[in-house]
Formats: structure tokens, sequence, C-alpha cells
């Protein structure tokens, strides 16, 4: 069992990926894979092959798909949805019912399923909102931090993903093991319905971010996720090479997430 604050292994690949399709020989070329906390009839397969698996968990915002979206509903805790994805909701992270049901009821599920611990998805949306207005949103951020250490302190032993929430990520480096900067390199605009490379000068502020973070906790490793045409083998290798020599452990695939990319061979 993982005993968090020792060091873990070194990783050369990840992989996200939120279909429902492929079987564990899919997964071969990673050590690490994220998973949709639903598909978990291959966990058991991966996890024989010594592969670290977390289970996608969406703190900021929920699909109206969840079984728990009701519930949340009925509690008066969700917000307005995102544009990007209608179908998912803002949640209102302050009120303490949602941080113990995701401390005491969604993680015991996901461990209790066979994952070796979670990534965490959306709490830029809460963040975002308190920057934006904080008079009316004034305690996302401490909020998105009690979350986290509470979950580490009740499940010490699972490992931790999270990915981006810049606003906070110093705070909680202590608390997690894996940091991911998602379309820090290359991005999909969902306006224009392209792929399309960042900006040189946002794209070393989150390299100076990332570094940051591992600077606060040095066992953490930091991954980054970007996403590109698949056809468009000359700039996946372009983004590989570049996280490479920044020290991230990279990932490129298309912006559904819904199929299994190809590694870097190089």
């Amino acid at each position: 069992m993982h005993v968090f604050g020792e060091k873990l292994k070194p990783l050369k690949s990840f992989v996200i990926y939120y279909g429902a399709e492929e079987d564990a020989k899919a997964f071969t070329a990673f050590d690490l894979v994220v998973l949709e906390s639903s598909y978990t009839k291959i966990v058991k397969d991966l996890k024989k092959e010594n592969k670290i698996v977390l289970a996608y968990l969406s703190i900021g915002e929920v699909n109206s798909s969840r079984s728990y979206f009701h519930y949340l509903k009925s509690k008066q805790l969700l917000l307005e949805n995102n544009p990007n994805w209608p179908d998912a909701f803002l949640i209102d992270i302050r009120n303490p019912e949602w941080g113990s049901y995701i401390v005491e009821t969604l993680i015991p599920s996901i461990l209790g399923n066979g994952f070796d611990g979670i990534f965490i998805d959306t709490l830029d949306s809460p963040i975002e909102k308190e920057r934006v207005n904080p008079e009316k949103f004034d305690g996302m951020k401490k909020a998105a931090i009690d979350i986290i250490e509470k979950a580490r302190r009740a499940h010490p032993g699972m490992k931790i993903m999270l990915n981006r929430a810049y606003g906070i990520a110093p705070d909680v480096a202590s608390s997690i093991d894996y940091i991911l900067g998602e379309s820090i390199c290359n991005t999909y605009d969902f306006s224009k319905k392209k792929y399309l490379p960042v900006d040189d000068k946002l794209y070393m502020e989150q390299v100076k971010i990332l570094d940051d973070i591992k600077g606060r906790n040095p066992l953490i490793q930091a991954m980054t996720l970007d996403y590109c045409d698949e056809k468009d083998q000359s700039r996946r290798q372009e983004i590989y090479k570049k996280e490479k020599k920044n020290g991230f452990i990279p990932y490129v695939t298309t912006i559904d997430l819904g199929r299994v990319s190809k590694p870097d061979r190089k």
C-alpha cells in the first residue's frame, strides 16, 4: 500500500481515457491510467500489470448524467451550466455537504472498485468564479483547498492527481502526488472548433507555475495534457519534444478523450 509522503516510482507515460470500450491491452504502453470512475471492469487487469489506475472525479462541476446529480440539485448546490459542456453544472463547493459527500461516499466507492486514487477535475470553475466576482463567490478557493486536504487526511494511502487549479495548487502541493497542466502547449478552441497552439508567453507562465508547485513538494510528478488533431503527427511530435524538454510527462490526444492515442516512442 502506498504511504503518502514516500517517493513514488517515476513515470514515463500516462493516459486519460473517458471511453468505455477498450480492454486492458490498449493501455500496455502506459504507466498510469486515468479512467471514468464508472468504467471498472478493466481495473483489476490493469492492476495485475502494475499500472497505477486513477478514477476521474469532477469536484467543481457535475454532469446531469451522474447518479448523484439530483441529490446535489435537491440540496440547492448547483449554479449555472458550463457553456462548453451544457450538461455540466457548476457546484457551489462552499457547502460542507458536498465536501463530506466526496470524502465519505464518492471516494470510498472509487477505492472499493480497485482504483488507486482520484484524478480531480474542474476546480478551475469555482476558483474562476471567485476571481471574477469575489464578493458573491468568496470562499470558493478556501473550500477547494479544504476538500483536498480533507480527502488526503481521510484516505492517506490513495494517490491524488490535480488538474490545473493553479489558483490553489501551490497551497495543496503537500497533499497531492501529481499535478497536471491541461492545454498548456496546444489546445482546442470550442468557438472555432479548431486545435490551436498556445501563445509561447502563456505557455512559459504555466511552466513556471508547474515548476513552482514541484518546488513546494519535490515528490510531485508533473504531467501535461495537450490536444491536437490525430492526423497532425508533426505537431504531435513537436508537443511531446517541447514538454519533455521542460521536464514534464506528456500525453497528446483529441479533445473528446474517448480514444487511446499512441504514446510518444522517442
